[in-house]
């Protein structure tokens, strides 16, 4: 009897020790992405892009020689939603926004007006 309450309390320590060593597991949260956005031939690349609340947008020129901006809203737009732009950006620049609120953002080229894009944020 002796040895058997041995035996029950052995497998009762490893049933502790493997709790304590597994333990219970804790879902990291997801860990913020940056997108790149390319200005070229007159267009953004891509121009509509899905990204998640918190996550970073970079737009780089990549023109020779055109400058570009990138500014949020439509011609005529009065509601922007989340606001952000870029100063002129001479080719080899970039623009970075981060995105903190969930929605639909349209942005555009001043200079090029033709030069638009969307930015989805979907909520985390």
């Amino acid at each position: 009897m002796v040895r058997r309450s041995g035996v029950g309390a052995l497998v009762f320590a490893l049933i502790v020790v493997a709790m304590l060593t597994i333990g219970p597991t804790v879902a990291q949260p997801a860990q913020a992405s940056s997108v790149t956005v390319d200005l070229k031939d007159l267009a953004f690349g891509p121009a509509t892009i899905t990204i998640s609340q918190g996550d970073t947008v970079t737009w780089t020129n990549d023109e020779e020689i055109m400058p570009h901006d990138v500014t949020s809203g439509a011609l005529g737009q009065t509601d922007l939603g989340q606001q952000f732009g870029s100063e002129v950006l001479t080719p080899g620049q970039s623009f970075t926004a981060t995105f903190s609120q969930p929605g639909e953002f349209v942005y555009l080229c001043r200079l090029h007006p033709t030069m638009t894009g969307v930015v989805v944020v979907l909520p985390s």
